[in-house]
């Protein structure tokens, strides 16, 4: 998934579905965990890239809109 690329008019459909795009990582996460620590850690450490652009962008939208 893309960064979120703000508009004034964002709608709260688009946050919930990138909430559940992060959530839906749980359960990759869990069985990674147990069977492949290394690849988890890959996909977490990408996850927490993409939530990091997520907030900057947000951050960076909410203080100009």
């Amino acid at each position: 998934m893309e960064t979120i690329q703000l508009i004034k008019d964002i709608i709260l459909n688009e946050l919930q579905d990138r909430v559940k795009y992060i959530l839906s990582f749980k359960n990759k996460l869990e069985i990674l965990e147990e069977n492949d620590i290394q690849q988890g850690v890959t996909v977490a450490r990408a996850l927490q890239s993409f939530i990091n652009a997520e907030d900057k962008e947000v951050t960076k939208q909410g203080t100009t809109v």
